[in-house]
């Protein structure tokens, strides 16, 4: 949904009970799976050469090319491994942005903290086969979110969760499939300069039951996002009200 920073807000109505078990699920420990960009190979470097210079030079010491974790996943006989052929795409480099993204250095580490893999999943064999689209697909945007504040209060469930280039709306949805008990309400709006984008919608069961997207002053001449075509075009003091009605700016 555009290059921009979110700032994602969801409260959850229900029985107490219930949402102390989604919050323990939201939190329990978790595969973390990563795919970053390779860089070509120097002129005349071996493979070997090629992982062992990468490894040493990693700027975060999780991302190290290990392949350990596809040797279980072996093709029809005859045919080369899962293994053989993401080291052979890592040893090529960036032989189409499909091959980088999906079969680039990936670390599979187990985590802790909060994470949408909890509710929707993504496996090692997905994301070889799909790279990191998957993401946008299963949870509305890439691995580039966190939790800055949780708070639970009698019967209310809050969360406040920024999020790098798409909004949460999807991995919502899953959610509130998931607890059909609990009533959601779910709200965002960008925080940087890209584009003014907010939404505002309540859900039950995954189903919407209210759900209104707006972007300040689009100009569909001036801007290459079609998406944004979709939404409700408003001025911009209308766009300040609704972030005031809703609570995601401070009443001046």
């Amino acid at each position: 949904m555009g290059r921009a920073w979110y700032n994602n807000y969801l409260t959850l109505t229900g029985d107490r009970e219930k949402l102390i078990a989604f919050d323990r699920q939201f939190g329990k420990t978790h595969n973390e799976i990563e795919c970053i960009r390779c860089e070509r190979p120097e002129p005349g470097q071996t493979k070997e050469e090629y992982i062992e210079a990468y490894n040493a030079h990693s700027l975060e010491s999780r991302k190290i090319i290990d392949v350990s974790f596809v040797e279980h996943m072996r093709t029809t006989e005859g045919e080369p491994s899962v293994e053989e052929r993401l080291l052979e795409a890592i040893y090529k480099g960036s032989v189409t942005e499909k091959t980088t993204r999906a079969y680039g250095i990936i670390s599979n580490d187990i985590c802790e903290g909060y994470s949408f893999q909890n509710f929707a999943p993504i496996t090692i064999a997905e994301y070889l086969e799909h790279g990191p689209d998957l993401e946008y697909n299963k949870w509305g945007c890439p691995n580039n979110y966190w939790v800055r504040e949780a708070d639970i209060d009698q019967n209310t469930l809050s969360y406040e969760i920024p999020s790098k280039w798409g909004i949460i709306e999807t991995i919502v949805e899953e959610m509130s499939r998931q607890y059909p008990e609990i009533s959601f309400e779910y709200k965002y709006c960008t925080h940087d300069s890209y584009c003014d984008i907010a939404g505002y919608g309540t859900l039950k069961a995954g189903e919407w039951l209210s759900l209104r997207q707006i972007v300040s002053e689009y100009d569909s001449e001036s801007k290459e996002d079609a998406w944004l075509g979709s939404m409700e075009n408003v001025e911009h003091d209308e766009y300040l009200k609704f972030l005031t009605d809703h609570g995601m700016i401070d009443q001046e």
